[in-house]
């Protein structure tokens, strides 16, 4: 009793402590990595560099008295070290791509250090994120009826057979916001869903099936959900609540299914999924669609080309070059390449530019987010095999997620402390 009675008197003085201006501009930095391809039409670029100022100007205004995730000096060390390297091997030095770069790589300790620091002071920000959320969804039915309406925010790249893209430049984009989003508010609860963040959710998946459309993200959460069966039915141990919710599930992805059917018929998402449950063979979707062959395309020829520079930083420019000296016959399967030097996933980004020292950064994240326990383990297996694919390198809440998972390990009654006001 008196423990929780701490917990609240915690809470309560923390809520009612002035508005500082570390703690706006902390909440400044969350609100824009909450929507990190917003423009405000200044700009043409993708990624925001918002984010990352805000991380910077954060952690400079907490200083000295700033906590820090274990190995947070040896990250940035490594990153910085790797992504030098990786300079020398470039073959043209772009001032674009350097600077994208830079700011890329830089951006994922920062935003760690950052989140994980605000999250140990002001505990998490359900305001902020609820709030962010419904505007995304918001913005995305917006879009339904007013098409050109979000370019005013942020440049956009679509088709008729796709969904929207509200926020973010694409309809994947879109989606893995939606993901992310989910996945930080069920972790901050530690999966004991509430009806605040059990509404939230199933507004998230209607969204990424109805509005975003799109079939990466579709996957991630076929993945999920199978991981979650996985974790929850390996010891063979189900409580009827755990129960209840995977039915609930089910019944409302089939309820939404038939309801929508009609507006998903012609959509590029209902084409994969019908030619995949015809023929069963993953080789056969890659031989269908150009966009799935390229991004797996990325993954392979990222590892692939790793190996074959020995694990050593390979460069900001040279993936095609390397694809085309390999020696495997790749024309059958990937048979759109892709034209861009830009490396279409997370992991194998890191792997192929940075070499060693991005693999040396990644296993330390690990290591600092892993909290000791089987969840921790498919949690931290999960996002491994989710930023296999064409996740930004630069999206702040893959950091942020890390950083939630960091906090957890440092402080064992987050659940509590941080419940929605």
């Amino acid at each position: 009793m008196t423990h929780y009675l701490n917990i609240s008197a915690r809470v309560t003085s923390r809520e009612a402590r002035p508005i500082s201006v570390q703690r706006l501009i902390g909440a400044l930095f969350c609100i824009f990595s909450l929507m990190p391809w917003v423009s405000f039409g200044t700009n043409n670029l993708d990624s925001q560099p918002w984010s990352v100022l805000l991380a910077i100007l954060f952690i400079a205004f907490c200083a000295p008295k700033i906590k820090m995730p274990l190995y947070s000096f040896a990250i940035i060390f490594l990153l910085a070290l790797g992504l030098l390297f990786s300079l020398f091997a470039t073959l043209k030095i772009n001032p674009e791509t350097v600077l994208r770069a830079t700011v890329s790589y830089l951006s994922v300790p920062l935003i760690f250090v950052a989140f994980y620091h605000y999250l140990r002071r002001y505990g998490f920000p359900w305001r902020i994120f609820i709030t962010v959320n419904i505007i995304w969804i918001l913005m995305g039915f917006v879009e339904l009826y007013f098409p050109g309406f979000t370019e005013i925010l942020t440049k956009q790249r679509t088709t008729a057979d796709r969904g929207v893209t509200s926020l973010a430049p694409e309809p994947t984009f879109f989606a893995i916001y939606l993901f992310f989003s989910s996945w930080m508010l069920l972790e901050a609860v530690n999966f004991k869903i509430n009806r605040p963040v059990l509404a939230m959710f199933g507004a998230n998946l209607g969204a990424v099936f109805f509005l975003a459309q799109s079939t990466m993200v579709v996957l991630f959460c076929v993945i999920a959900g199978a991981a979650f069966l996985w974790y929850r039915f390996l010891p063979f141990r189900i409580s009827r609540r755990t129960a209840s919710w995977v039915g609930l599930f089910l019944v409302a992805i089939i309820g939404g299914a038939a309801v929508g059917w009609q507006s998903f018929e012609d959509s590029r998402i209902m084409k994969i999924g019908t030619f995949f449950f015809s023929n069963f063979s993953v080789v056969e979707v890659l031989l269908l669609d150009a966009s799935v062959s390229q991004r797996v395309e990325a993954v392979a020829v990222s590892f692939l080309g790793a190996f074959h520079h020995w694990f050593f930083p390979a460069g900001l420019d040279t993936f095609l070059v390397t694809r085309d000296s390999l020696d495997y016959d790749f024309s059958y399967l990937f048979w759109w390449p892709t034209e861009s030097t830009k490396i279409m996933s997370w992991v194998g980004a890191l792997f192929y530019e940075l070499g060693v020292f991005g693999i040396a950064a990644l296993a330390l994240l690990v290591l600092s987010a892993y909290q000791r326990t089987r969840r921790s383990r498919v949690s931290l297996i999960l996002l491994f095999v989710i930023l296999l694919s064409a996740v930004p390198l630069a999206f702040p809440l893959v950091p942020m997620l890390l950083a939630l998972f960091a906090a957890k390990k440092r402080m064992p009654a987050f659940e509590q402390e941080c419940a929605i006001p």
